[in-house]
C-alpha cells in the first residue's frame, strides 16, 4: 500500500511540475518548490515545539508482526 501511494503521489508532482514548466519555465518552478520546502520545515518545527514531542505512543500495547500484529 505504500509503494502505490508513493507512485501515486510522484504521478501527481510530475505532472504538475510538467504543467507548471510549459506554462511558467524554470524560474518561477524553482522558487515555488523551494518556497514550499521551507513553508513545510518552519511548520514542522514549529509544531515540534508545541508539543509534538508529548504525542501518545504506543510502547509496549502492540503485538509484534510474527504474533499477528498488524494484520486485523
Amino acid at each position: 500500500m505504500s509503494f502505490g501511494c508513493g507512485v501515486l503521489i510522484s504521478a501527481a508532482a510530475y505532472d504538475l511540475i510538467f504543467d507548471g514548466f510549459k506554462k511558467a519555465g524554470v524560474r518561477p518552478l524553482v522558487t515555488g518548490a523551494i518556497a514550499g520546502s521551507g513553508a513545510y520545515a518552519v511548520a514542522n518545527w514549529i509544531v515540534s515545539r508545541n508539543g509534538a514531542h508529548h504525542r501518545e505512543r504506543s510502547g509496549n500495547q502492540q503485538q509484534p508482526a510474527s504474533q499477528g500484529g498488524g494484520l486485523w
